[in-house]
């Protein structure tokens, strides 16, 4: 065995006893840092944060007060009016209006009735209407005149109401006029 294991009074067997270590040249520096200067850093900071704020209370006072006297006097018309938004217009039953507006309607489509009485325009039921339609046709537009349809010879090719294959006989021939379906007229409805 050495002899520095064997008078070192701070180890026992293989652990070394921590408790009795002193180190008299180790001590605390009291210059490395100054505490009474931190803290008299955090008062004058707090003090001046609280005067840069009451400065900054009585600016906005000061400039509230400066544009309230430089402001224009509102219009009467203007104070009338209120500003409040109007609230949503929603619909509380939308199954009964659905159902109202359908039955309006299937009336509509099954009666007779004025759409504009000034003007003599009325509605008739739905199956009237079909069966004049039957009886009378659609309305269509009534025949171009000949002179509004151009000449067909000098475009080079057929005109737009010649059929594409014409016999150099048939074409000296006069066509037959066709009478436009004229429209149905407006018949006032029964009173009822």
């Amino acid at each position: 065995m050495r002899t520095d294991e064997r008078h070192d009074p701070h180890r026992r067997g293989s652990e070394i006893n921590t408790a009795d270590i002193r180190n008299p040249e180790t001590v605390h520096e009291e210059r490395d840092i100054n505490v009474r200067g931190i803290l008299m850093f955090g008062v004058w900071l707090f003090v001046a944060a609280v005067i840069i704020h009451i400065v900054l209370w009585g600016f906005f006072r000061f400039m509230e007060n400066r544009a309230a006297t430089a402001d224009p006097q509102p219009s009467p018309v203007a104070e009338q009016r209120s500003n409040k938004f109007p609230e949503p217009q929603l619909q509380p039953n939308p199954v009964g209006d659905l159902s109202r507006l359908k039955a309006g309607e299937a009336e509509q489509l099954n009666r007779y009735g004025w759409m504009n009485r000034q003007a003599g325009v009325a509605h008739v039921p739905i199956d009237r209407a079909m069966e004049l339609v039957v009886q009378r046709g659609l309305p269509s537009r009534p025949a171009q005149p000949q002179s509004q349809i151009g000449n067909p010879e000098s475009s080079g090719g057929e005109g737009p109401n010649r059929p594409a294959s014409t016999s150099p006989s048939s074409q000296g021939q006069p066509q037959p006029e066709r009478k436009p379906v004229s429209p149905a007229k407006k018949q006032k409805p029964r009173q009822q």
